[in-house]
């Protein structure tokens, strides 16, 4: 009589590789999101007051790193946040901040995804688990620092967008 364990295992022969990927997918299990590292910089005395016009806020959230180690996920992102003048003015900018994260998944039991499959997770849906926290500390540094509020939108940014 076959286990369950060689069931899974023949079935995850007979499907194609999305839903072998979409299986996986379903089974990670998100355990931790942290903040490693935050540098913010800021140029009160060139801030701007109401009403001043020509300010550009422009933000990235790029995948860095993705390691499957046993039966954990580790991927890492970058974000960035600038707020100042239009870049070809030359100027610097008013606020920077730079932040670096981590989360770390449990993986289900059963064949890995291939490269394409954990490189697509991490673009896409690991960037959507952490953004909510990277637009929490952003509001959160905004405020301890004296700053207007800044409230980024719901949805991460594309990941190959530049500032």
């Amino acid at each position: 009589m076959p286990t369950r364990r060689s069931q899974a295992k023949a079935t995850d022969s007979s499907v194609g590789p999305l839903e072998s990927w979409e299986r996986w997918v379903k089974g990670l299990e998100i355990r931790e999101v942290v903040a490693d590292q935050i540098s913010m910089t800021v140029d009160r005395a060139g801030w701007p007051v109401a009403g001043s016009t020509g300010l550009e806020v422009k933000y990235r959230l790029d995948p860095q790193s993705a390691e499957v180690a046993g039966s954990d996920l580790l991927v890492g992102f970058a974000f960035e946040l600038r707020i100042g003048p239009q870049r070809r003015s030359g100027k610097a900018p008013l606020l920077q901040l730079r932040m670096a994260y981590h989360s770390r998944y449990t993986c289900p039991e059963g064949p890995e995804p291939t490269a394409e499959g954990i490189a697509k997770f991490h673009k896409h849906l690991a960037a959507a688990h952490v953004f909510p926290f990277v637009r929490a500390h952003v509001a959160d540094l905004m405020g301890r620092a004296g700053l207007p509020p800044l409230i980024l939108p719901l949805s991460h940014p594309p990941t190959a967008a530049r500032p």
